[in-house]
């Protein structure tokens, strides 16, 4: 039996309409498999483009969430120099009455 044939790939350059429209789905965040189906080029080919425009791609793309560990932690720091603010205040109020 023959083997089937390999599809050979083809270079393409991306024009300034490629451009338009990746930099369109990056500020959608549309997932990276829709961008491929649609454009008809590699996940990995839209990485590279969008990596050299200095764009993001992707839907994943989100600022850290803060854990409740980190809020708490946030908080007991933010208690503290408080504290520690109130304290200050109080023994500059304390050496002035002395002088």
């Amino acid at each position: 039996m023959a083997k089937a044939a390999k599809k050979k790939l083809v270079r393409r350059e991306y024009t300034k309409e490629d451009v338009k429209t990746l930099k369109e789905h990056s500020k959608a965040q549309t997932p990276l498999e829709k961008i491929s189906k649609a454009m008809k080029r590699t996940g990995g080919s839209l990485r590279q483009k969008a990596i050299k425009l200095g764009i993001p791609l992707g839907h994943r793309r989100r600022k850290a969430k803060v854990t409740k560990v980190a809020k708490a932690t946030k908080t007991t720091k933010v208690a503290k120099t408080a504290k520690a603010a109130k304290k200050t205040v109080k023994t500059a109020k304390a050496k002035k009455a002395k002088k």
